[in-house]
């Protein structure tokens, strides 16, 4: 059995990085002997997202501008796992998998496979210097690329979870890049519960690019209930009636809620820059086999996804008046199966 060291994210948070890390260390874990590396707590977690929030709107826009680095560089885990590589054998070469984020994993990978040997895979649920979203401020843009440049020489395959992903990655490198999913395989479905009121749930953060307003508008002459499973409501939207606001959810309240709900709502921004953006939330969603509701993109790379019109119904494309709310999707359970992590494996089951 081979031997993985695994940087994962936040661990023990229920944040979707999290979760993905959790359904991977699922998958591997029967076929690689796992040494997972992470945050232990989940308040490390939600500190540092907290922290971010708090701060002012030019410090947030400097900060996000350079995405190959992070606070996590500057923690204790970091610290004693540099301290950790340097005093281990090094005669025992191992695979290195390595999510990002957060940055520490990438940076800790890197420095593994360069005292010790090994087969480094870094994974891009996101990237870096080249994040479509990412504020392009000219020298730390260059800053930022230049690191991801050394980074990304290290690496003996990459993962990333979009076709526009890779196609961005390969003007940085000429290392292998293969393409899987952002799901997580290890859903187990759940029978959909029929509700006589209708009511949908939108749980994630919101922002210009993840705006409900569309949503509100093509939902304005019906009694739906939408649910919003977030910390905070934008001002545009705080005073709407058909909202009730619910909070950050802890993750079996979450699932609770998923049960009642008659279907989920699925946004992403509308321009080039959100194409790569396939959210991990679609596949969490999917375990529920109900109706998803879109305001995505017309060229978003979540349309290439085998069978996926069978499963998002598009706002843009059909009226409210069209569909029948209570009906679960039949076809959710054939599309999930096409998720499955199996070109991962097979590639470090032939190393």
């Amino acid at each position: 059995m081979k031997d993985v060291i695994f940087y994962s994210y936040y661990h023990e948070s229920n944040a979707v990085g999290s979760l993905r890390s959790k359904a991977l260390e699922d998958v591997l874990g029967d076929r690689f002997k796992l040494d997972i590396r992470y945050y232990k707590t989940r308040n490390t977690y939600r500190q540092s997202t907290t922290q971010k929030e708090n701060r002012s709107l030019w410090l947030k826009k400097l900060t996000s501008s350079i995405r190959s680095i992070d606070e996590s560089l500057f923690g204790h885990f970091f610290r004693e796992e540099i301290l950790k590589i340097i005093r281990e054998d090094r005669n025992h070469k191992r695979i290195i998998y390595c999510t990002y984020k957060p940055v520490a994993n990438i940076i800790l990978g890197v420095f593994r496979k360069l005292i010790h040997g090994g087969y480094l895979v870094l994974e891009f649920r996101d990237l870096m210097s080249l994040f479509g979203r990412k504020p392009k401020i000219s020298v730390l843009h260059q800053i930022d690329t230049f690191f991801e440049k050394m980074l990304l020489r290290s690496a003996d395959l990459i993962v990333v979870v979009s076709k526009t992903q890779k196609e961005k990655l390969q003007q940085l490198t000429n290392k292998k890049i293969i393409v899987i999913t952002n799901g997580v395989d290890s859903y187990s479905q759940v029978e959909p519960i029929k509700s006589e009121n209708v009511s949908l749930l939108y749980a994630g953060s919101l922002s210009k690019d993840r705006d409900l307003t569309n949503i509100l508008e093509w939902l304005r002459e019906t009694d739906v209930r939408v649910y919003v499973a977030t910390k905070r409501l934008p001002d545009n939207i705080s005073g709407n009636k058909k909202i009730e606001h619910v909070g950050w959810l802890e993750e079996k309240a979450l699932d609770e809620l998923c049960k009642k709900v008659n279907g989920f709502i699925l946004l992403e921004g509308h321009g080039e820059d959100s194409n790569e953006n396939i959210p991990a939330k679609l596949f969490y969603y999917l375990k529920f086999r109900k109706t998803i509701i879109a305001d995505i993109g017309v060229s978003s790379d979540i349309w290439g996804l085998s069978g996926i019109h069978n499963v998002l119904i598009d706002i843009k494309s059909k009226e409210y008046s069209e569909l029948d709310m209570l009906k679960a999707c039949p076809q959710i359970r054939e599309l999930e199966r096409r998720f499955i992590l199996s070109k991962l494996v097979n590639q470090l089951d032939g190393l």
